[in-house]
């Protein structure tokens, strides 16, 4: 069987990204290496592998020659959600949070922070940059700043199957925060928070370790809780891994505000049907739904730390 000059081409840079972003597991070469020597289509083992990777077909305005646009080098998550990931991993993860977070306004200058359990600590947002300008190699084993210590030390201390927390204080949730009735699920989106949401009242800066009793009792109170709404200041959202803790901020500020919108409208507001909402909630943390599961590959692709 003979290949096309383009084909061969194509086939060999794919190879490339794939063997550098890889772990380079041995059953991943073997299968490549297979798919190299002229197998009429790509191997199954790396299949979600290669949509990562792939180059983008193109041709000329003119209808010409086939040609290959270069695809941007992107990091690839191999590792299993129930498998610990590596401190690289965790890095990369951080840093395209950060960096997210900085993309959708979520951010306030170089306050909030994200962090990942590691080892008996975590690494978390260095408390120095924009979050526009964190890189992996930024992330620090402790922060700088007192107050991401305290919230984050009470939270991993209280929680252990919490390994990710991201804090920040977004307008909509803020001001939700703000409310007497606090937050309501209204929406679809909103069904990951439906009885995870835990209140927490303001004792002023967090930068005094008499708090962490008082966290670490809020944070256990809904055993399962996602997230902490505190009282005038903002909130925080956990989960089993940055992706996932990300995400849920990003769902949770959108459902608050949608929540500020209804508000705003003047009208009279239509609460869910609980059996419904609570049937959705259960839905959500299906695998194909869970939070991060269909997100995460696309969002680290859309991020580039060449600056």
């Amino acid at each position: 069987m003979f290949l096309s000059s383009s084909s061969v081409v194509a086939r060999s840079l794919t190879m490339r990204r794939l063997l550098n972003h890889s772990r380079q597991q041995n059953s991943v070469v073997r299968a490549l290496s297979t798919w190299m020597a002229g197998s009429s289509s790509p191997p199954k083992f790396p299949q979600r592998i290669l949509a990562k990777c792939a180059l983008n077909p193109s041709s000329s305005a003119d209808g010409g020659t086939r040609r290959w646009k270069s695809a941007k080098p992107v990091y690839i998550d191999e590792h299993d959600d129930n498998e610990t990931p590596s401190e690289e991993q965790l890095r990369f993860d951080l840093a395209v949070a950060h960096r997210l977070t900085a993309r959708y306004n979520y951010d306030m200058l170089t306050w909030n922070h994200i962090s990942h359990r590691l080892g008996d600590g975590c690494l978390i947002t260095p408390g120095n940059k924009l979050f526009q300008d964190v890189k992996p190699e930024d992330l620090l084993v402790s922060s700088t700043n007192i107050t991401a210590d305290i919230i984050h030390a009470s939270v991993y201390a209280a929680r252990p199957d919490v390994n990710a927390i991201i804090h920040v204080h977004t307008p909509a949730a803020t001001a939700i925060s703000c409310l007497e009735e606090g937050f309501v699920p209204y929406t679809q989106d909103s069904a990951y928070f439906y009885d995870k949401v835990v209140r927490y009242e303001w004792d002023g800066l967090s930068n005094k370790l008499e708090e962490g009793p008082l966290l670490q009792a809020a944070v256990t109170s809904i055993p399962d809780c996602n997230t902490l709404l505190m009282d005038h200041h903002g909130f925080a959202c956990f989960g089993k891994s940055v992706k996932e803790a990300w995400v849920l901020a990003y769902y949770f500020e959108r459902a608050c505000d949608v929540q500020c919108r209804i508000m705003a409208s003047g009208g009279k507001a239509k609460t869910p049907n609980p059996v419904v909402m609570a049937g959705a909630a259960s839905s959500s943390y299906l695998p194909e739904f869970a939070p991060g599961a269909a997100e995460w590959d696309a969002l680290c692709a859309s991020v580039s730390f060449d600056d």
